[in-house]
């Protein structure tokens, strides 16, 4: 990663706290093992431009073409960052982040139950729980809509 300036940190925690998601979300098809929990950060609009400038500054992540225009929606863009980057980035950003800093307190409990191996998912049974618990309470917080709480 990059490294990043104050006011860089700033900005892009504000992208976001604004129109970004910090989650935790299960990859590798069907199985359902918490080894299979992977942390991301990611950020869509309409701007694409915005989204490139967060990959070149930071230095992670890749921007995605996320959905053709319909009706009156306008075509948008997604960009995304995953993993040991995600945590890293978050690392950076957190002291900045207003509306989204419980998630990435979580997130980045979550990085800490990593393997230090990459492709190692032999996790005691307490780690796999304890990745679970936090995918449950970063899910309950992204949770939209009028009985979100």
């Amino acid at each position: 990663m990059n490294k990043l300036t104050a006011t860089e940190k700033a900005y892009i925690a504000g992208i976001i706290d604004g129109e970004g998601c910090i989650g935790i979300y299960r990859t590798g098809g069907k199985r359902k093992d918490a080894a299979r929990l992977s942390l991301r950060v990611m950020v869509g609009m309409t701007d694409k431009d915005i989204l490139y400038w967060l990959k070149e500054t930071t230095g992670v992540g890749g921007v995605w073409h996320h959905a053709f225009p319909k009706g009156n929606r306008k075509e948008s863009w997604q960009w995304a960052v995953r993993s040991r980057q995600a945590a890293e980035l978050l690392f950076e950003l957190v002291p900045y982040t207003r509306v989204k800093e419980e998630q990435s307190i979580i997130a980045l409990t979550f990085a800490n139950t990593m393997s230090l191996v990459p492709g190692c998912h032999r996790l005691s049974k307490a780690t796999v729980r304890k990745r679970e618990e936090l995918a449950a309470q970063i899910r309950k917080l992204n949770k939209r809509g009028i009985n979100a709480t």
